[in-house]
C-alpha cells in the first residue's frame, strides 16, 4: 500500500513530493529506491531526446528532476547507518550529481548516458534485493509523464 501511495505522489507532484513520502516508507525503502531509480532512468532517456530536439526548457526541468531525485536517494542513505557500502553509494550519487550539473555548463548529452549506466547497476542491485524479499510483480511500474 505504501508503494501505491508513493506512486500517486510521484505521478502528480514529481520528486519533491516523493521526498515527503520516504519517512513513511519503513520496511519498503528498497521498493521506493527502486521506483525512484527507474523514474530517473526514464528521465535520463527523455533528457537525451529533448537535447537532440533542442527543447531547452523541458530539458532543464528533467535535469532538475534527476538532481532532486539523487538528493532524495542520498538523504535516505545519510539518515541511517550503513557502513562502507553506504558511503560508497553516497559517493556515487555525488559523482552522478556533479556529472548531471556539469551538463548545465557544457551541454554534453553524453553525461546522460554515463549517469544512466552507473545508476542502472545500482538499480539492478536494489531490484535483485527487492525480488528476494517480495512476491513477483509486487513493485509497481513508474509513470514519469511525457518523454
Amino acid at each position: 500500500m505504501e508503494a501505491d501511495t508513493t506512486m500517486v505522489m510521484v505521478r502528480h507532484g514529481g520528486y519533491g513530493r516523493y521526498r515527503a513520502a520516504l519517512p513513511l516508507s519503513g520496511s519498503n525503502d528498497l521498493a521506493l529506491s527502486s521506483v525512484l531509480l527507474r523514474l530517473m532512468q526514464d528521465n535520463l532517456t527523455s533528457c537525451q531526446g529533448l537535447c537532440e530536439r533542442g527543447e531547452t526548457l523541458k530539458l532543464q526541468e528533467k535535469v532538475h528532476h534527476c538532481l532532486e531525485a539523487l538528493t532524495v536517494l542520498q538523504s535516505r542513505l545519510q539518515s541511517e547507518p550503513g557502513g562502507e557500502a553506504c558511503i560508497n553509494l553516497c559517493d556515487l550519487y555525488d559523482h552522478c550529481t556533479l556529472t548531471l550539473a556539469g551538463f548545465l555548463i557544457d551541454h554534453d548529452s553524453g553525461r546522460f548516458i554515463q549517469v544512466g549506466a552507473m545508476l542502472r547497476v545500482v538499480q539492478e542491485g536494489w531490484e535483485q534485493l527487492l525480488s528476494d524479499s517480495l512476491p513477483a510483480n509486487a513493485l509497481p511500474e513508474p509513470d514519469c509523464g511525457e518523454r
